[in-house]
């Protein structure tokens, strides 16, 4: 599974977990995206955090 397609069923999956969701949500509203990006450290970080801005911006 490539990188990109890893990091779509990742956010797939959070925006189908309300609790998960929430979380992600809250935290990437209360750290920079950096310190999140950081804290996660996987190639795949900047795909999920593109993808959970998304979701921020919905709200």
């Amino acid at each position: 599974m490539g990188n990109m397609q890893m990091g779509t069923e990742i956010v797939s999956r959070i925006s189908q977990n309300p609790t998960l969701k929430s979380r992600v949500i809250n935290a990437l509203k209360e750290a920079s995206v950096a310190a999140f990006e950081a804290a996660i450290s996987h190639p795949v970080a900047s795909i999920v955090i593109a993808g959970t801005q998304g979701f921020i911006e919905a709200e």
